[in-house]
C-alpha cells in the first residue's frame, strides 16, 4: 500500500488529525467519506485511474497540510479535463459533509505564472515555483515539512507529484510560456494552470514545474487531486 511517508499516524475521524496525520479517504457513490471503514476496498494507484472508469469504489489518504486543510495524497482521476472536474464547481469550490464535518472539495490554488528567486512574475520557468509564492501548491506540497517526512522518503512518496500533473484552480497569466521546454509558446485565456511533472518529462520532472494547459483537454498525464478545506476550531 502506498501510504503516505509522513511520521504522522493514520486516523479515523478528521477531528483527530494533526499536520503530517493522514486519514482513508472514498467516495461511496454519492458522498465523499473519510474513515478507515474501507471493507474490501482496492487502492487507487498513485498514478489515479481514468475517469473512464465508472465509480470511485477504491480508497486513497488524505494528508493534513494545516489548520482545516487535507489534500489528497494523489491525482484520484486522469483523462478528466479542467473544465468536465469543475461542471460540478469541483475545482473551484463544492459544498461537502464528510464525515460529519462541513466544508469544500476543490482544487489547490497553483499560481498564475512563474516566479524569480525575489518572488517577481518571470514570464518563463526558472526553477523558483509559481508566482504569487504562497500559492497553495507551492506552500503545502513543495514546502511541506521536511520533518514530517519519514527518513529516506521524500515529497513523492508523500503526494506522488511526479507521475502525473494536477489540475489547479487558476487561469494562468496571458503570456507566459506554457511550461519549460516550451517558451515559444505562450499560454491564453483558454488554458488553465496545472502543477506538478509527469513521466514525459523524463529526468528533468520538477515538483516546481509549471503547466498552462487548456481547459477542454484530457490526458492520461494530467488529472484532479480533491482537496477538503473546512472550518476547524
Amino acid at each position: 500500500m502506498a501510504v503516505p511517508a509522513t511520521t504522522g499516524k493514520l486516523c479515523d475521524r478528521i477531528e483527530d488529525m494533526k499536520i503530517g496525520d493522514y486519514i482513508r479517504w472514498y467516495h461511496d457513490g454519492v458522498n465523499y467519506v473519510m474513515n478507515n471503514n474501507t471493507g474490501s476496498m482496492s487502492e487507487i494507484p498513485t498514478e489515479g485511474q481514468s475517469n473512464s472508469i465508472s465509480g470511485l469504489a477504491m480508497y486513497w489518504y488524505g494528508v493534513k497540510a494545516s489548520k482545516g486543510l487535507i489534500i489528497s495524497d494523489r491525482v484520484i482521476r486522469y483523462s478528466w479535463s479542467w473544465g468536465s472536474i469543475n461542471s460540478s464547481r469541483s475545482i473551484e469550490s463544492k459544498y461537502e459533509s464528510i464525515s460529519g464535518i462541513e466544508g469544500v472539495i476543490r482544487s489547490l490554488t497553483g499560481g498564475v505564472a512563474y516566479t524569480n528567486e525575489f518572488g517577481e512574475v518571470s514570464p518563463t520557468n526558472m526553477g523558483f515555483g509559481a508566482f504569487p509564492s504562497n500559492n497553495e501548491w507551492d506552500r503545502y506540497i513543495v514546502n511541506f515539512p521536511h520533518e514530517l517526512i519519514e527518513d529516506g522518503k521524500t515529497l513523492d512518496d508523500v503526494f506522488h507529484w511526479s507521475g502525473i500533473i494536477s489540475a489547479t484552480s487558476d487561469t494562468p497569466m496571458l503570456g507566459i510560456a506554457i511550461n519549460k521546454s516550451s517558451a515559444t509558446k505562450v499560454a491564453d485565456s483558454s488554458r488553465r494552470t496545472y502543477r506538478g511533472s509527469n513521466i514525459e518529462a523524463g529526468n528533468n520532472r520538477l515538483i516546481t514545474d509549471f503547466w498552462a494547459v487548456p481547459s477542454i483537454f484530457s490526458s492520461d498525464k494530467i488529472g484532479f487531486r480533491p482537496i477538503f478545506e473546512y472550518k476547524e476550531v
